[in-house]
This record gives C-alpha cells, structure tokens and sequence, in this order.
C-alpha cells in the first residue's frame, strides 16, 4: 500500500471504513487473496479508478508502475471478486408486506402484496468505436441499460447489467425473467414498476396517458391534488 499513497488517501478519503471492509470480506471469503507482490487493497483501487474514471489500462500502467499485463489480471481478479459477493449481498423478497406499506392508510392495503419496485438506469460505458451504435441511447450518449429491483427499505434484490443502452426497458426485463437465475418472481406478489414496462401478472404500471411523476403535481409545498381516480393511483 505505501507504494501508492495518493491513489489510496484517495479511497480513503471517499468511504475508508466501506473500502477496508470491503477488502476483508473478500479476503476472508477466499473470493480474492494477496499475490507476493500485490495486495488485496492495491487490486482493489486498480478496478476502482479503471472503473469510476473511465480509464484505460495504460493509465493506471503508469499509475501503478505495473506491467498492462498485471493492471489486466489485477482488474480481472477484483471484478470477478465483487461480482461473487452477489449472492451474499442481494436481500431476498421479502414475504410479509413491508412496514412502509402496513403503516400507511394510502397503501394499505392496495399494495398489500407488493415486494418492491423495478426501474432502469443508465450507466455511461466506453467501447469500441465498431460496436458504438447499439450502446448509444436516446439521450446521445453511450450507456448500458442496468435494471434493478429492490425492496422499500433500499435492499437490492436484483440486478441486470450489460445491455445496451439502446435496448428498452421491457425487453431487458424480459431477459431478466428468462435466466435460470434471474429476476425472483414470487406466487402472488408483484413488483411496481414505470411505464416503460408492461402492464402484467407480478407488474403493476401506472395508467399511461396520465400524471405519475411527483413533479407533474407542482413542488412538494403546493401539490395539485389528483383530478381522478387514475391519477389518484399513479400519485399513490
């Protein structure tokens, strides 16, 4: 660690206690462990810095006073790490309704049966200039289309990395639902979900054509009520 200081203090700096036990639970579980010349930590921020500031391997080469060759497999050993900790760290759904949902008359019980909620995200990605096309979105930047879903209570349960970012929200879900170990889909439960999705068993939309985003009903200290029973559900 004392021959990267700056790159460390860096870490450090953002979230110490997250990155040191981050470091030790890899280590322990054996998903990733020290070679006679790089540690853990140093394999760690190498993947950190490649990926948070988009950086080519050349760079951090230079950086790390590493061969391309090691940045590569130090940046190979650490994805795979984290990608393992997956199991360990995504919730279950969740079997009883959640306390957000019992403890409020606006939901109780319309949403008795609601484990959580789906949404996309699109995450900026560098690729080659051949493949550009299919992972530039509609909003003109290259992206890939990352869908999550999670409990009330902020707990991943799923997520679907890798599509393009041209690709639409339901045909990722769709991908989602046809892994061997994709998205859960438990018995009489349902996910909410936006309208770029469908409108099905175990997802429920909000009525198109009409207001749902809390911005559409004015800033928060001088909402405007819902107009009927459809925008009463898409608000609640």
């Amino acid at each position: 660690m004392d021959n990267h200081p700056q790159d460390f203090r860096r870490i450090y700096r953002m979230y110490p206690d997250c990155f040191m036990k981050l470091c030790n639970i890899l280590r322990e579980r054996g998903h990733i462990q020290d070679t006679y010349h790089i540690s853990v930590e140093e394999m760690i921020v190498i993947f950190l810095l490649t990926v948070s500031q988009n950086q080519r391997y050349s760079v951090a080469t230079d950086r790390f006073g590493r061969s391309k060759w090691t940045i590569s497999v130090c940046f190979n050993k650490a994805l795979h790490a984290l990608v393992s900790l997956a199991s360990c760290l995504m919730a279950s759904p969740p079997t009883d309704p959640p306390d957000k949902v019992k403890s409020e008359s606006r939901f109780w019980p319309y949403f008795k049966d609601c484990i959580g909620a789906i949404d996309g995200t699109h995450i900026p990605c560098m690729v080659y200039n051949i493949d550009q096309t299919p992972y530039r979105n509609r909003h003109g930047f290259l992206s890939q289309n990352v869908l999550a879903a999670c409990t009330f209570d902020l707990k991943f349960i799923y997520v679907l990395a890798g599509w393009e970012g041209s690709a639409n929200d339901a045909r990722v879900l769709k991908d989602a639902m046809s892994r061997p170990y994709g998205l859960p889909l438990p018995q009489n439960k349902f996910y909410l979900v936006d309208c770029g999705y469908p409108n099905r068993l175990q997802f429920l939309a909000p009525y198109r054509g009409q207001r749902y985003h809390l911005s559409e009903f004015g800033p928060a200290n001088n909402r405007q009520r819902p107009r009927n029973s459809k925008e009463v559900f898409n608000h609640r």
